[in-house]
């Protein structure tokens, strides 16, 4: 599957937007420029025939063209151009000197009022021209005159006709010009743009582009430091990078402590296997008696038994850990579980004393019961193994604020530095035993891990120089959920 491209949609989406936009603004300055140009030659022929139309003037003898005189006697018209009038009664007609002996098409509107028509110059060339029917321009003084030889001869019997008109040939050559200049200049502005897009993504994907390699460089056997975010990466794709990030460290994290715990639980098995391989070999290096090789074979059960409990933490710890089992919610009596957890304990260790206090002596509670009794055994059993002296004491706490199970005995040799360490797998106070007893010091990191499943918290204080508290508090909310 083909991805989408962020330069290619902003090449071609930005590049038809502007196409489209430089399109109809060429039709809109073409359109004015058009329209100007029409208007400017209406406005000329106008003003021209107007002119003209007032140099025709009603006298005693007649019609007097004072532009014709002009022509006559070689001086200069007031206007210039071709044009051409007509007595309407007489049917006399009047050029301008660049029509020769040609004529223009005659035409009119209403009187004083202006036609415009596209025409055919005689050559053929095309133009526009202005039909104006008009009356003879009769002044006071030329009445007056005409009132004295009592010939009064009014101008409306004497109706004319005037044709100018304007080549268009130029206008054309203009506006073709103009569109020239707009297409050249639409597709120099195009181009531009698309070039200065073209380089603007590829400078803004740059940093984006050093990113993505750096990733790609980074396996996932070399394992090096996760890349770090450009400065000049986009504020747009800044979150995303960040959260990739944190992604990737998160991933990292998971790695370094499943490599931690494989290393761990190599380390803890290898020395039960070494010993299991020592008894093996002795025992196969002679004959022995049947006592000696019972005795052998005793301590080589009690050595896998070890292994078997270190595999099981493990498998328990990686089980939760990954959420493959969930707890449930049921309600059993949270009391009688505790003293039936350290009775079992007390036969393994009977050299240990117990005392066991609780307000109410069937404490029920809402919760996960095999997960109860897993973390409820390994903390009893950290407790019976790691006590060397004095009484174990167990207190339970049911009241309506939060669920208690404080347990307390003595902590040897404990430093209150090993505290927080004591919570990882693997790890035991300096002067422990464990090997030598078949434990792994998985039992607090599995308690921990537990009781955050179950929404608790698991804590450990060192109450004074001789005795350790280890402290489960289930809050009041999800006792009764």
């Amino acid at each position: 599957m083909k991805r989408p491209s962020i330069s290619n949609r902003l090449f071609l989406g930005t590049g038809l937007l502007v196409t489209v936009v430089l399109f109809f603004s060429d039709i809109v300055v073409y359109r004015t420029t058009s329209k100007g140009l029409l208007d400017e030659v209406r406005h000329q022929l106008l003003e021209n025939s107007s002119l003209l139309a007032k140099s025709t003037e009603m006298e005693s003898t007649g019609v007097v063209y004072e532009w014709a005189d002009a022509l006559e006697s070689e001086h200069s018209t007031p206007v210039s151009g071709l044009f051409q009038l007509w007595d309407v009664n007489s049917g006399r007609t009047k050029r301008s000197p660049d029509l020769g002996d040609s004529s223009l098409v005659r035409f009119h509107g209403k009187l004083d009022v202006p036609e415009f028509r596209k025409i055919a110059l005689p050559d053929g060339s095309p133009a526009l021209a202005v039909g104006l029917l008009h009356l003879p321009f009769l002044d006071h003084e030329s009445r007056k005159e005409m009132e004295s030889l009592e010939r009064v001869l009014e101008p409306i019997r004497f109706p004319q006709v005037l044709v100018m008109a304007r080549e268009m040939s130029s206008v054309k050559k203009q506006l073709a010009r103009l569109r020239g200049n707009l297409l050249r200049t639409g597709l120099a502005t195009l181009v531009t743009i698309w070039l200065s897009i073209y380089f603007i993504t590829r400078l803004t994907l740059r940093p984006i582009l050093g990113f993505t390699e750096r990733l790609h460089n980074r396996s996932l056997e070399d394992r090096g430091a996760i890349p770090e975010i450009p400065s000049n990466l986009p504020t747009e794709l800044t979150g995303l990078a960040t959260a990739f990030n944190n992604t990737l460290e998160k991933v990292e994290m998971a790695r370094s402590r499943e490599s931690e715990f494989a290393l761990h639980a190599a380390h803890e098995l290898r020395t039960p296997i070494a010993g299991l391989h020592a008894i093996l070999q002795q025992s196969l290096h002679r004959p022995r008696e049947p006592e000696d090789m019972k005795r052998r074979v005793t301590q080589a059960i009690e050595i896998t038994s070890g292994m078997r409990t270190v595999i099981d933490g493990l498998m328990k710890l990686a089980r939760l850990r990954g959420t493959i089992e969930a707890p449930v919610s049921e309600n059993f009596d949270a009391a009688e579980m505790t003293r039936l957890i350290a009775q079992r304990c007390a036969a393994r260790h009977p050299d240990r004393e117990w005392r066991m206090m609780t307000a109410d002596p069937s404490a029920h509670l809402t919760s996960d019961p095999v997960l109860v009794e897993l973390l409820f055994g390994n903390l009893l059993e950290n407790a019976f193994t790691h006590s060397t002296s004095g009484t174990i004491r167990i207190e339970i706490d049911s009241g309506s604020k939060n669920f208690h199970l404080r347990i307390t005995n003595d902590r040897g040799n404990l430093d209150p530095t090993d505290a927080a360490k004591l919570f990882e797998p693997f790890q035991r106070g300096a002067s422990s035993r464990i090997p030598e007893e078949g434990h792994a010091g998985l039992g607090l990191a599995l308690c921990r891990d537990i009781a955050r499943l179950l929404g608790g918290q698991l804590e450990m204080r060192f109450e004074d120089d001789s005795t350790i508290t280890l402290s489960f508090v289930l809050p009041a909310q999800l006792l009764n959920n």
